[in-house]
C-alpha cells in the first residue's frame, strides 16, 4: 500500500499492482514533486501510471482533469479500484489501457495538450528514448507545460542528447534516493 502526502486524500492508502515488474516512485519524491510544482486546476497525464498514485496524487491537490496511462490490465484494474475506493469523481478522470507509443499520437490528433506530464517507465534505455521521441514528435504539452520523467542517474546523457534539437529542453533535474526527476519544458 501507498500513502497519499496530500491534499483531500492525504494519509489515504492506495492499493499497489500485483505485478512485480512495477516500481513505485518513492514517498518522498512524491511529496517533492508536487511541492514543486502546482497541480491545482491544470491538466494532469500520468504515463505508466501503475497504481495511479501520481495521478490520484494530483487528484487530490485539485488537478481539472488527470488522464492514466498504462499499457498493463492488470494497472487499469488497480487505477480504477483506487479510484472508487476513494471515490474520486469519473468526471474529471480517464483511464487508456494502452501502450504510450498509440496513445500519444491519439491525443494529439484528438487535439489534447496537457499542462503537466508524469512519466515513470521502465528503467531500459529504449523506453527513454521512444518516449522523448513520441514526446519531441508529437505535441501534447502546453506552451507553459512541463513534462517530468523518472528514470536512473544514467538517463540524463539520453536526455540532453534526444532534446537538443528538440522542442523540449532539459530545466531541472532533482535526486530523491536512487531515482531522479528530469523537469522539461517546451522551448520558447
Amino acid at each position: 500500500m501507498l500513502t497519499i502526502t496530500g491534499g483531500i486524500y492525504k494519509g489515504r492508502k492506495v492499493e499497489t499492482t500485483p505485478r512485480e515488474v512495477t516500481r513505485y516512485t518513492p514517498q518522498m519524491a512524491r511529496k517533492a514533486y508536487f511541492d514543486i510544482l502546482d497541480v491545482e486546476e491544470k491538466s494532469f497525464l500520468d504515463l505508466f501510471s501503475g497504481s495511479g498514485v501520481m495521478g490520484i496524487e494530483a487528484l487530490s491537490r485539485g488537478a481539472l482533469k488527470v488522464t492514466f496511462v498504462d499499457s498493463s490490465i492488470i494497472a487499469c484494474r488497480t487505477i480504477k479500484k483506487n479510484l472508487r475506493t476513494l471515490r474520486a469523481s469519473e468526471n474529471n478522470v480517464e483511464i487508456f489501457c494502452r501502450d504510450f507509443r498509440r496513445i500519444i499520437p491519439r491525443l494529439e490528433a484528438e487535439g489534447r495538450k496537457y499542462d503537466l506530464v508524469f512519466a515513470d517507465p521502465p528503467f531500459e534505455r529504449a523506453y527513454f528514448e521512444q518516449l522523448l521521441t513520441n514526446f519531441t514528435t508529437h505535441c501534447v504539452i502546453n506552451t507553459e507545460g512541463t513534462v517530468t520523467i523518472e528514470a536512473p542517474g544514467n538517463a540524463r546523457e539520453i536526455i540532453e542528447k534526444k532534446t537538443r534539437e528538440s522542442k523540449l529542453r532539459l530545466d531541472d533535474i532533482r535526486k530523491y534516493g536512487g531515482i531522479y526527476l528530469y523537469f522539461l519544458k517546451v522551448r520558447t
